[in-house]
């Protein structure tokens, strides 16, 4: 699935359903190595820890559907640990009315109920496309959810996971392009965060710095447009000093007004009123 959706196979209506990324992702964490992957995803992104049997024998349940017909995107039963996913890409948590509660409260009450009948402890993740955390997407349940384990993660941190994962793990080549490509597909739908350079060098030795920035000009056997200043300038001869100055002094050219004879009072007026020069003219015509 993932190749026809990076091959532009499908519409992007369909690329466009979170359905289909959420299949893509955590299809992912149940197929790949999860000691690896689920178990740091668990540990890094939600802070859940669990041990390597627990993530062995973790069971996902696909869109599950409660007594009410709810269906959460994915539920995670894991260790001690119910964990219910409710996963946005384009489209947004639906609000409570007259006439229906909201999605995110359906899924608090069949979730914790069905998790306090497994003897399991209760989590309810919200997973979205957004950047940072926004309040105004959970006000409608906000004192439903401060009751139970809420938790928010978003796609961007998944993929930042992925990465960094992948860069430090000892992976089998199959694995390695299996995380490639879901990289790849979650970086076509602008759903990859940028990664400083601490981040990237995870813990590994800084970068040396060069003694030269520039090389050797005369050695080079290619080289590009521009080779620095100082090389270029290497190829001429060096330019003999001026024996003269070669900016020079000259008079000021504004003397200072205060200086010198000062200037003579002016007695008239400077300006002049539109009105009194339209009645001088007016009496001017009249002797005429």
């Amino acid at each position: 699935m993932y190749m026809v959706e990076l091959r532009g196979k499908l519409s992007q209506r369909i690329e466009g359903q979170e359905d289909i990324l959420t299949s893509n992702v955590f299809s992912f964490f149940k197929y790949a190595n999860r000691q690896v992957f689920l178990k740091g995803f668990l540990s890094k992104l939600l802070g859940i820890q669990v041990s390597d049997e627990e993530a062995e024998n973790a069971e996902f349940s696909f869109w599950t559907r409660y007594d009410d017909r709810t269906e959460p995107d994915l539920v995670i039963t894991v260790g001690d640990h119910y964990l219910l996913v409710e996963a946005k890409f384009r489209s947004k948590f639906n609000v409570e009315n007259e006439e229906e509660r909201s999605q995110l409260s359906r899924e608090v009450k069949g979730g914790s109920l069905e998790a306090r009948n497994l003897g399991k402890k209760f989590y309810i993740i919200a997973l979205t496309a957004d950047f940072s955390y926004k309040p105004e997407n959970f006000q409608h349940v906000e004192e439903q959810l401060q009751l139970h384990n809420f938790k928010w993660i978003n796609w961007q941190g998944i993929c930042g996971f992925l990465l960094e994962t992948v860069e430090q793990e000892s992976l089998p080549s199959t694995t390695w392009l299996f995380c490639q490509d879901l990289c790849r597909l979650l970086d076509k739908k602008n759903l990859r965060s940028f990664r400083d350079f601490m981040g990237v060098l995870g813990g590994k030795p800084k970068f040396a710095y060069p003694a030269e920035i520039f090389f050797a000009s005369e050695t080079a056997t290619f080289r590009g447009g521009f080779i620095g200043f100082q090389a270029t300038l290497s190829y001429l001869e060096r330019m003999n000093e001026s024996p003269h100055r070669v900016f020079f002094q000259c008079r000021p050219l504004f003397a200072d007004l205060l200086q010198g004879n000062k200037l003579e009072q002016f007695r008239e007026h400077i300006f002049f009123s539109k009105e009194a020069q339209w009645r001088k003219a007016r009496l001017l015509n009249r002797r005429n």
